[in-house]
C-alpha cells in the first residue's frame, strides 16, 4: 500500500483525511434526507433554493444543499409557459417552391 501511496504522491495522512471528510458529509447527507423529504412532502411546490433558507443548514452550502436534493430526486419539474405571444391567424402560408428541388449553383 505504500507503493500505491508513493505513486500518487498521496499521503497516507491525507488519504485518510479526505476518507474522514467523505463520511462525514455522507453523514449529514443522512440526517438531511429524511428532513428534506418530510419538507417536500408538507411544501410540495417549494424549490430546493427555498427549502435551503428554510433549515439553514450549519455545514452544506446552497449548491451543495441544491446538489443533493436534485441527486436524491427532489428536484421539481419545470413548469412549460403555454403563454402565445405571436397571433399567427391571418397570416397566408405559401408553399414551399424550392421543395423537392436540388441546388446546382
Amino acid at each position: 500500500m505504500n507503493q500505491v501511496f508513493k505513486y500518487l504522491s498521496y499521503s497516507k495522512q491525507a488519504f485518510h483525511q479526505k476518507m474522514d471528510r467523505i463520511l462525514q458529509q455522507r453523514e449529514l447527507e443522512a440526517l438531511l434526507l429524511p428532513i428534506i423529504k418530510e419538507l417536500r412532502q408538507e411544501h410540495p411546490h417549494v424549490a430546493a433554493r427555498q427549502l435551503y433558507q428554510i433549515l439553514k443548514p450549519d455545514n452544506i452550502g446552497r449548491d451543495k444543499f441544491e446538489q443533493l436534493c436534485f441527486m436524491h430526486g427532489l428536484k421539481l419539474p419545470r413548469l412549460k409557459s403555454y403563454r402565445r405571444t405571436t397571433d399567427s391567424s391571418g397570416v397566408i402560408r405559401f408553399p414551399n417552391l424550392t421543395e423537392g428541388r436540388s441546388l446546382l449553383i
